[in-house]
């Protein structure tokens, strides 16, 4: 009572009764509500089921495509040189034609090349076929090591014919009398070098010819070595007489013949040799190879097969991938589609690397940069045809030989064939159509049909009786653009939820069949 007198005397008597008639109302209001019921009698309302599709693994597989975002970019000109040297074979093109990306517009010699892209893809084909054998063992690397082992016996014949011609059609046409003790060197230069070495070769090839015959797979790789050699000492001949050719006044003349004309067929002829020395040097290579794959078979056993087998591929790929380059080099093509401006070749003449050949133009033209995974660009080939955002065409004109540490891709790069609504500076969508390889059965499914929880990754089916979701555990391979390739876990007939986003296992869902 005193209290409120003291509120009284400070405040006065109005003030605090208002005040205490505030809190009386707001005290029956909230007791109120602490003891109001519910009045309601209706039942919560029921959560609708959540609706997924269910399909087939054998419906969702994406078959032999996939795809890539790249960006569209404006070709003008084309300026082409030789990446080769050596005699012009043909000339298909001419000027003023209208030519696509990719059209051959010259070719260069390319007996060396076809060879050894012939024994590179017999190579790589053999390495493809060991994989695939699981428990071949040691029995499969002794009978590589023989093949490579027959591959450098035939390479090191083939190297002492190759040596034996460029001496006896091209070097001894600089002696009057090549075979006698005293060879006549006919030109201008170190004559005391060039008769003593000319000598030389009077022995070197009797005793090379005696070693080539005797070779077996118990000495083949000294030969070899032997061979490579020889086939270097007689580059260093060839260079004297392509440095005194080369070099030569107008007035020099050999058989009535300026001597500066034999430059381009002795270039030629050292061109000849550089593959035969890559060739030696490859084929060592390979024995090395197959001899440590045969050491690691009899210790690793079975368990270590596939391992070995795979770095064979890998070998074998890149010894292949180097072959198809060397031998795209005698090719010049067209990188874009668009006219024939220029074209500097003539069948039958001798070019050296880096010499113009051609100038296509193409002020409409367009071209896509754009980049893959690895694998996924080792199903892809020069000249495969692709489809842009579904209205235009373009043709793949160069894959890049390895990754980019950047992207962590392979770099492509793809000439438009037709335009359609494409624009300069676009982003756009590229489906690649591959051939299945033989044998392949991957399962590949979309990412957005895989869950990741702290087990695993899983896809989901339907219980048919309860209508939720169960769980199944699933082990993946490679990922290819919005793909993934299933290993474990699921066969084709496998019927699962198509999109597994925001689901979860024990989920009751209304299904929708595809």
């Amino acid at each position: 009572m005193n209290f409120v007198n003291k509120l009284y005397t400070w405040y006065g008597k109005r003030t605090v009764l208002s005040v205490g008639a505030v809190a009386a109302v707001l005290l029956v209001i909230g007791l109120g509500s602490v003891f109001s019921t519910d009045t309601t009698d209706g039942e919560p309302e029921a959560v609708p089921a959540t609706e997924v599709t269910v399909s087939s693994v054998r419906s969702m597989i994406s078959g032999n495509s996939f795809s890539a975002v790249g960006t569209v970019e404006a070709v003008s000109e084309a300026n082409l040189l030789t990446e080769a040297g050596g005699r012009v074979t043909s000339v298909p093109a001419k000027i003023g034609d209208t030519v696509r990306a990719g059209a051959v517009l010259a070719t260069l010699e390319s007996g060396s090349e076809s060879a050894a892209l012939l024994q590179a893809q017999g190579s790589y084909e053999a390495a493809l076929a060991g994989a695939q054998q699981s428990d071949s063992g040691e029995r499969d690397a002794e009978t590589n090591l023989t093949s490579a082992q027959d591959a450098a016996l035939t390479t090191l014949e083939s190297s002492f014919n190759t040596v034996s011609t460029v001496l006896v059609q091209s070097i001894d046409q600089f002696f009057s009398a090549p075979q006698s003790m005293l060879p006549g060197v006919r030109v201008s230069g170190n004559a005391s070098f060039l008769n003593s070495e000319r000598i030389a070769y009077q022995t070197l090839i009797p005793t090379w010819q005696q070693s080539t015959d005797s070779a077996n797979a118990g000495n083949i790789t000294a030969k070899l070595r032997e061979a490579e050699t020889n086939v270097q000492r007689t580059i260093l001949f060839l260079n004297e007489f392509i440095t005194i050719t080369s070099t030569a006044n107008g007035s020099e003349e050999l058989f009535g013949t300026p001597l500066t004309t034999y430059s381009p067929a002795l270039i030629a002829e050292r061109n000849r040799l550089n593959t035969t020395l890559a060739s030696l040097q490859s084929a060592a290579a390979n024995i090395e190879s197959a001899e440590e794959a045969v050491v690691r078979a009899n210790l690793g056993g079975t368990s270590g097969n596939v391992s070995i087998a795979n770095a064979q591929v890998k070998i074998a790929l890149g010894s292949l991938r180097a072959a198809q380059a060397n031998y795209e080099k005698t090719i010049v093509r067209s990188p874009i589609s668009g006219v024939i401006n220029a074209l500097y070749l003539k069948s039958g003449e001798y070019v050296s690397p880096s010499q113009p050949a051609a100038i296509v133009a193409n002020n409409d033209g367009l071209q896509i940069r754009t980049a893959v995974s690895l694998e996924d660009s080792e199903r892809l080939a020069i000249g495969d045809i692709v489809t842009v955002d579904a209205t235009a065409t373009g043709t793949i004109t160069a894959i890049a030989g390895a990754i980019d540490p950047t992207t962590g891709k392979v770099a492509l790069t793809i000439s438009i064939n037709e335009k359609g609504s494409l624009q300069n500076g676009s982003t756009v969508s590229i489906s690649f159509a591959t051939e299945t390889k033989e044998g392949v059965s991957d399962i590949v499914i979309p990412l957005s049909s895989v869950k990741m929880t702290g087990s695993g990754p899983v896809v989901f089916t339907v219980a048919d009786d309860t209508k939720v979701l169960v769980a199944q555990p699933v082990v993946l391979g490679a990922i290819s653009g919005e793909n993934v390739i299933v290993t474990e876990g699921v066969t084709l007939d496998s019927a699962i939820v198509a999109d597994a986003r925001g689901l979860k296992e024990g989920q009751e869902v209304s299904v929708v069949t595809k």
